[in-house]
């Protein structure tokens, strides 16, 4: 992977241009977007309750928060108005050892990364015994059934987000998985946030299509 890494400074510097993380112009990401709000927000919300210190790892434009909530973003304009926030990569967290009872990582942070690199410091910053929520985009999607990518451990794509085109890498989950376990994770569970709309959208290749075919499935 070292021979393709990603250049971290345009990203940084597109998602610093950006007006919106899950474009309302952008029928799939916006779904993604609203799925994911949803699925923090009760992360964050149930360990919150419960007093354990969360580290938010690519916030973007959501809300969520309090005072037990850290939020780490490469883009510097996505952490205006936080109170507990710093610039950082998930592969070099500014943060000790065993600092956090739980870490949020969504909106597909791990793929603009060196995947066992990123695995690695989340392992490092959790406290034994800590829960973590990733997600991250699957080589294993419908999306890409098919061709020659499909079901790889890693590999670097061409994609599109919001109208523009842009270069990321995707994982087999089997491979993430036990990158996991080897770093002291145990996966409890695990679940697939495109399922026919990715299918839909191997085969249709429009986005808003896709989402029109699935609801009427």
């Amino acid at each position: 992977m070292s021979n393709d890494k990603l250049d971290l400074t345009r990203i940084r510097q597109a998602y610093n241009h950006r007006d919106e993380i899950w474009p309302t112009s952008d029928p799939w990401h916006h779904y993604t977007g609203t799925r994911l709000f949803e699925i923090a927000g009760k992360f964050i919300a149930l360990h919150d309750r419960n007093g354990r210190t969360v580290l938010n790892v690519g916030p973007g434009a959501a809300a969520h928060g309090s005072t037990r909530v850290f939020h780490v973003d490469i883009a510097e304009k996505w952490l205006i108005g936080r109170s507990l926030s710093v610039v950082g990569s998930l592969d070099h967290l500014p943060f000790n050892n065993c600092t956090f009872d739980a870490v949020l990582c969504v909106g597909s942070v791990l793929n603009y990364c060196d995947v066992v690199a990123g695995v690695s410091e989340v392992a490092r910053v959790l406290r034994p015994g800590g829960y973590l929520l990733l997600e991250f985009e699957s080589s294993t999607s419908g999306e890409y059934l098919f061709t020659n990518v499909y079901g790889r451990a890693a590999t670097l794509i061409k994609t599109s987000y919001g109208a523009q085109e842009e270069r990321l890498w995707i994982y087999r989950p089997r491979f993430v998985k036990d990158l996991l376990q080897e770093h002291g994770i145990a996966v409890e569970k695990h679940a697939a946030l495109h399922t026919v709309t990715a299918l839909m959208f191997r085969l249709v290749r429009d986005e808003r299509l896709a989402r029109i075919i699935h609801r009427a499935a």
